[in-house]
């Protein structure tokens, strides 16, 4: 059985780990995979729980750096969590781990994170990409798989959405999308991708949306076999989000 969060509860870490934990509406199943086996790694994950239950947060950055070295950037992300479980406009959170990773410049310290609040009442998204793979989409509707992305940038946007700590101050968008009972969510790391994202999207289609639970290892080893990947040589990362159906209501 899935651990289930409570309001006002931030679970996560940077850990080996291959688990699942539920809040109203989701499902939502996490596999970290450090590179050589070591217990942790660089990559951050992270789930939280508030605002009478209504808003379930997730967050997966991946950071330059491995284990220990990254220990304080998870300690700062908990904090910044803990300080917007309540707010639905997360853009704060990343101008202000944006502005903490420059600080961090002079050490060669980087991450790219993306940041998937799911709003039950209306059965909404609210993604904010700072330079980290698209999220990836499968609507139970039509049963096709899409990467979830904002429109095409207006002219001199350019520097908006950056990788945390490569400019501060840096804009950051943040889009709503409609998140349904039945659709899939797929948050991964780019060990993931070191191929193209059409092949992941090819992957995606050809494994089995009813076992959510088994996405991470069914598109892994679907990239493999279409030679677009390569052997594991960085932390890999998937958090899967599937849409219960089981969302608080506005009148909770």
């Amino acid at each position: 059985m899935p651990d289930t969060l409570q309001c006002m509860d931030i679970w996560g870490g940077n850990a080996a780990v291959a688990t699942a934990i539920a809040t109203p509406g989701l499902d939502v199943y996490v596999t970290c995979r450090p590179v050589a086996g070591n217990p942790e790694g660089g990559d951050l994950y992270y789930a939280s729980l508030c605002d009478h239950g209504n808003l379930t947060r997730i967050v997966l950055a991946d950071v330059s750096g491995h284990g220990p070295q990254v220990a304080h950037v998870a300690e700062d992300l908990r904090r910044l969590m803990a300080a917007g479980i309540d707010t639905p406009d997360q853009t704060n959170m990343v101008r202000a781990l944006n502005t903490r990773f420059t600080e961090l410049g002079r050490t060669g310290k980087f991450a790219t994170a993306i940041i998937a609040s799911f709003v039950a009442p209306l059965s909404k998204l609210i993604v904010v990409n700072a330079g980290h793979p698209p999220l990836l989409l499968r609507s139970a509707a039509t049963g096709e798989w899409s990467y979830l992305t904002h429109e095409s940038p207006a002219a001199g946007d350019d520097l908006m959405d950056l990788p945390l700590g490569i400019i501060s101050p840096t804009e950051y968008r943040q889009f709503a999308a409609p998140f349904l009972p039945g659709d899939i969510a797929v948050l991964y790391t780019d060990a993931l991708l070191p191929g193209s994202e059409g092949c992941l999207l090819e992957a995606a289609s050809g494994i089995d949306p009813d076992r959510p639970e088994d996405i991470a290892d069914a598109l892994e080893a679907a990239v493999g076999r279409a030679r677009c990947g390569a052997a594991q040589e960085d932390d890999l990362t998937v958090i899967v989000l599937r849409q219960n159906g089981g969302g608080a209501s506005l009148n909770t």
